[in-house]
């Protein structure tokens, strides 16, 4: 089991880990073979103690290096709970925000050397397979940790545990691991089935290059949806076991369940469209700006159901959970000036905070956490988590911030 007090740096996962180096997580490094791994992964944390548990992660650097110069001497990767510093762990020379994330109060990470690829849990080693994968999407539940990697030349496979169980030579898997909503980025639950999609390439009338879509559960093809001209798909969500689908068609965005089509009348213009799951209910998401005036909506077939305004702002997101209502505010310079969630309103100053990464958020148990680095002239890194605003000294970014 992982212990996430308990920390060691296991010297296959990183390559710059220094031999006289002390060891910060000290759980005995599980080497292992190829696709092999030995225990299982972890339980869910014991969160009886704390109605929420805040995690945070960062890459801070020695106060004498200037990391916004590109400056990366030193690196580590930080890992909070609670506001307080756990644990860290050596950072490889790629820094990348993706390589990285908590589920479920423990600290994942993946690297890649250019030959195999390396998972380890609290810095211990879980298991390792051959060739380049870009994790697009990842998803650790009933003791399995499942992968779904884009290969360089094109191609992709799914693995649970690192064991290859199905893979496409030129399928490109439809989301990224910055998917936020999704909590596997490219992977997806459905009650307890794996849910993904990817697009097909296929040639059309004239040479048009045409693109069909496959939707699977694990290894198993759901639905094939057969390429059309004119047609672009923006997002599939599988719910309750249906498939529902975001499409541009007959001039109109339509909403497509099952058998039934739908168009949806929304504001022209708007961007960012997408299907999220909101309190069991599939509804659409988009963003819609007048001026400079930001407009987020989230509708079901028949009207909007929720919406928030932005005034001379960018509006960087829409949350909801259990009916409430989040949203988080920029300036035109991209800094965070305002936090709403329900009847409460957090203002910040200009030009002082922003937000890293998509993960420097979340929302859920009723509660909303921001992990916001300070700007170039305002140096200073700040957890804010609802109206509560802490301080935290270090000299570097937050890549994440996870509510548990």
């Amino acid at each position: 089991m992982c212990a996430m007090r308990r920390l060691m740096i296991p010297l296959l996962l990183f390559l710059a880990v220094s031999a006289c180096e002390e060891p910060l997580f000290d759980t005995p490094s599980r080497e292992t073979p190829e696709s092999g791994r030995n225990d299982p992964p972890p339980s869910a944390p014991d969160t009886t103690r704390a109605e929420v548990l805040v995690y945070a992660t960062a890459i801070a650097f020695p106060d004498s290096v200037d990391w916004r110069a590109g400056d990366t001497r030193g690196a580590k990767l930080v890992l909070f709970e609670n506001e307080k510093a756990i644990g860290s762990l050596p950072v490889p020379e790629r820094l990348d925000s993706d390589w990285h994330r908590v589920m479920d109060g423990h600290l994942w990470t993946y690297y890649n050397d250019g030959e195999s690829t390396t998972i380890a849990c609290d810095g211990s080693v879980l298991f390792s397979f051959r060739g380049q994968e870009t994790l697009v999407g990842f998803l650790v539940t009933n003791g399995s940790v499942h992968t779904v990697g884009q290969h360089p030349g094109g191609g992709f496979t799914y693995r649970i545990d690192g064991q290859e169980v199905y893979s496409s030579a030129q399928g490109t898997v439809m989301g990224t691991s910055a998917d936020t909503e999704r909590q596997g980025g490219a992977l997806s639950l459905d009650g307890t089935d794996i849910i993904y999609a990817y697009a097909q390439p296929v040639q059309g009338a004239d040479d048009e290059l045409l693109w069909e879509y496959r939707v699977m559960r694990g290894a198993e093809m759901m639905k094939s949806i057969p390429a059309l001209s004119g047609v672009q798909l923006f997002d599939i969500c599988v719910h309750d076991g249906e498939i529902y689908r975001l499409e541009y068609r007959y001039g109109h965005l339509c909403l497509q369940r099952g058998g039934n089509l739908t168009p949806l009348e929304v504001p022209e213009g708007s961007h960012s469209l997408r299907l999220t799951v909101v309190d069991g209910e599939v509804l659409v998401k988009g963003c819609h700006y007048d001026g400079w005036d930001g407009y987020y909506w989230l509708r079901d077939t028949e009207q909007e159901r929720y919406q928030f305004y932005a005034r001379w702002r960018y509006l960087y997101n829409l949350y909801v959970d259990d009916g409430e209502l989040a949203a988080i505010v920029l300036d035109l310079d991209n800094c965070v000036v305002q936090v709403v969630r329900g009847d409460m309103e957090v203002n910040l100053n200009f030009e002082t905070h922003r937000l890293h990464t998509a993960r420097c958020v979340d929302y859920r148990k009723g509660a909303i956490a921001l992990a916001l680095t300070g700007d170039v002239d305002y140096n200073e890194n700040v957890l804010l988590i609802n109206d509560r605003k802490v301080a935290v000294p270090f000299n570097g970014y937050f890549t994440g911030v996870y509510l548990q």
